[in-house]
């Protein structure tokens, strides 16, 4: 009686958690399985995303940095190809002209750049040195041509004051044989009776 009241109760416990709790429960554990699935989804989906991102990230990024590379080599191949192959030969001509080959081509003056206008630069210079060389040479055939003259008229002097000279000389020399005879004259015709 009192246990079988203690029973009933019991059980009638059990129904009111199995006929209300349970629902209750049970539709609680299902809410929170839906919410855990989608949560799980959702997850996963940005799992998913997150790792399709950094790929395409990575993917980007290898990209930029082969452009980058590409960019470099360019560079430096343009680098030394267009301004410092043609500097390392305007560098060869000006070392030519320097050592006195006035004869050198210059390269590159052709260029609308920079080293275009060093090239026209040094044909200036070049040709100035050329012209002064030039000029040079001129001035010392000048210079040997009038010393040349300057032997000729001095030889030229030198001859006529030796004739002027020598015919002088001769008449000197004629006119002192003839003082001499008239002076051998002179002491006979003062000796002779005058008459």
């Amino acid at each position: 009686t009192a246990t079988r009241k203690a029973l009933a109760q019991q059980q009638m416990k059990r129904d009111i958690v199995a006929n209300e709790a349970d629902p209750a429960v049970s539709a609680t554990l299902d809410i929170c399985r839906q919410a855990i699935e989608d949560a799980s989804k959702r997850t996963r989906e940005a799992t998913v995303a997150s790792a399709a991102a950094v790929e395409d990230g990575t993917g980007r990024t290898y990209g930029m940095v082969g452009i980058l590379i590409v960019i470099l080599i360019g560079s430096a191949a343009y680098a030394v190809f267009k301004v410092g192959r043609p500097i390392g030969v305007l560098t060869e001509a000006m070392k030519r002209i320097s050592g006195g080959d006035l004869e050198t081509d210059i390269p590159y003056a052709k260029r609308g750049d920079e080293i275009g206008d060093q090239a026209r630069v040094l044909a200036v210079f070049r040709d100035g040195l050329a012209e002064a060389q030039r000029l040079r040479e001129e001035r010392a055939v000048a210079e040997r041509e009038a010393e040349e003259r300057r032997r000729e008229e001095i030889q030229e002097l030198a001859d006529s004051f030796e004739k002027a000279v020598g015919g002088v000389v001769e008449r000197v020399s004629q006119a002192a044989t003839e003082l001499q005879a008239a002076a051998e004259t002179l002491p006979a015709a003062a000796a002779a009776p005058t008459g």
